[in-house]
Order: C-alpha cells, then sequence, then structure tokens
C-alpha cells in the first residue's frame, strides 16, 4: 500500500521523528525525477551539520534512488558511493572471522548430538537458507506450490531470538556462551515462541517455508 506507507511517512518527516531513514523508505514508495521537491528536500537534509554518518547514510541511499529514478546516473553513483563508504568504515573484518570462527567451534558434531532433545520435533517449519542469487526464492516457490504449504517470504524472527539471546556481532563470544549454557526447558520454550510467530501466517498449513539467505 505504497500510497498509505507514502503519506505517512511524509507525516513523520513534518514531525521531524527519524527524517533521515523516513525518507530512505519513502524514495522506495515510487518514482521520481530531476525537479522532486523530495529530492530537493534530501539533499538540504544532507547539508546540514549536524547530521551523523549513519544518517548521512540513509539520507545518500534515498538520493541516490531517486536520482537514479531521475536517470541523473552519475549523481546517483556518488550518492551511492558515499552511502557505502559509511557502512563499509563499519566493518571490521578480523571481528566477523573471530564470529564466524565461533560458530563453528559451538556448533560441533558434540553440541548438536548431546541436545538432540532440545527443542519441539515440529515439522512445520521449512528452512531454506543459501547464499543471496543462489536460488532460494525458487526452491521456496517450488516447494510452497504444494497444497499443504504456506510460504511465509523472508521471515526475520529467528534474527530476533538470537538478539534476545545477547546475539551482537561486536559480542559473538558472550552469545556463544548463552547457547553453551541453554537448558532443555529454555530450548523448548523459544522453539515454542517460533511456531507461535509462524502460525500467524497460516493456522493449516502442514507445512510453513521461512527462506532468509546468508
Amino acid at each position: 500500500r505504497m500510497e498509505q506507507a507514502e503519506t505517512f511517512l511524509k507525516d513523520t518527516i513534518a514531525k521531524r521523528i527519524a527524517v533521515p531513514s523516513s525518507y530512505q523508505s519513502l524514495a522506495a514508495t515510487r518514482k521520481y525525477n530531476a525537479t522532486s521537491p523530495e529530492l530537493s528536500a534530501v539533499l538540504q537534509e544532507l547539508e546540514k551539520p549536524e547530521c551523523t554518518e549513519e544518517q548521512r547514510a540513509h539520507l545518500h541511499f534515498a538520493a541516490a534512488k531517486m536520482s537514479n529514478d531521475a536517470k541523473l546516473y552519475v549523481e546517483a553513483m556518488e550518492h551511492f558511493n558515499k552511502a557505502k563508504a559509511t557502512s563499509a568504515a563499519r566493518y571490521d573484518s578480523n571481528r566477523y572471522e573471530k564470529r564466524v570462527d565461533g560458530f563453528i567451534d559451538v556448533f560441533n558434531q558434540l553440541f548438536l548430538s548431546t541436545r538432540k532433545n532440545f527443542g519441539d520435533l515440529s515439522p512445520k517449519p521449512v528452512f531454506i537458507v543459501g547464499m543471496p542469487r543462489s536460488g532460494t526464492t525458487l526452491t521456496e516457490q517450488i516447494i510452497s506450490s504444494h497444497p499443504l504449504v504456506k510460504g511465509a517470504g523472508e521471515l526475520s524472527e529467528i534474527a530476533a531470538i538470537a538478539r534476545s539471546l545477547g546475539d551482537n556481532p561486536r559480542m559473538t563470544t558472550r552469545f556463544c556462551e548463552k547457547l553453551m549454557k541453554l537448558t532443555t526447558e529454555e530450548s523448548r520454550g523459544i522453539a515454542q515462541r517460533y511456531l507461535k510467530h509462524i502460525a500467524l501466517y497460516s493456522h493449516d498449513a502442514q507445512r510453513i517455508t521461512d527462506k532468509m539467505p546468508h
């Protein structure tokens, strides 16, 4: 409901609430041209010295999308590059390596075999994972074409559960320690939370797909 979304976002911007991220969302609601007042407004926001780096990234993404719509490709690429440079500056390859190594160390055969009674035996969830552009969408479409299957799309509940357990890219060790100490009862509670969430998408489907690349 893009027109309704646009109305809400413009109201949010008028009230000066989360302006940069609201502009980024607004940019996705429709196509813009070189004379669109929204593009001028975003560029004016970028000139404000009080903008943080994160806020500038949102605004540059908005300006990039609007400029691209207007076929101002040089300007669009400049904004895209500036937006990505902000997020790239926060990326720490060493920390990411440690994070992945931590997961490899925790989720080994011993960890899984000693917790085979954890969670819930419900056959309802079907998890589709893989790298982006690897065919996860096609896989979901094939599976969900079955009359007993509901395709729920890309859900964020697993990530939300992980965050509730302390998952944080900057503190992977703490999250792994929490997983190691998780009890059978706690794991079943977590599983029930997830099953309750996916039940919102269908009450009668025998299987519900949850597709999330990465």
